[in-house]
């Protein structure tokens, strides 16, 4: 005869694993920019540390402002460099800034882009970015 199971109280998260719940979330966010006839898309929460420091290297400036966390208003030049990271994960990971900024189109204004975070119901996860 089997011992019959224990019953068992939900158990409390331990403490900051909701803020950690919460930061693997947003890191599945995937960021849309578009402008004129081009749609470019990035996982821009989970950039690896390695293209973190191409963008530092490349381009000069530090990741947090390229993400608006450092306080730093976007601009064309941050677009840009999300735009160069979206075309290095859709497959040209050897793809420089300078050849990016070659034939980036010189006359784009900020009122032209456009930008979103895809809703997860509109994701095709089927062919993730390599």
């Amino acid at each position: 005869m089997t011992k019959p199971k224990k019953a068992t109280a939900p158990r409390p998260l331990p403490e900051g694993a909701e803020e950690q719940a919460k930061a693997v979330d947003r890191s599945k966010e995937i960021l849309e920019i578009s402008y004129r006839d081009d749609v470019h898309v990035l996982a821009w929460r989970s950039v690896p540390l390695s293209e973190k420091a191409q963008v530092r290297a490349q381009v000069g400036i530090p990741w947090h402002d390229v993400t608006g966390e450092g306080g730093v208003e976007p601009d064309i030049t941050t677009v840009a460099v999300l735009v160069w990271l979206a075309r290095r994960a859709a497959g040209k990971p050897k793809l420089l800034w300078v050849v990016h900024q070659a034939s980036w189109p010189a006359d784009l204004t900020m009122a032209e882009v456009n930008s979103r975070i895809v809703p997860s119901e509109e994701l095709d996860l089927s062919d993730p970015q390599p």
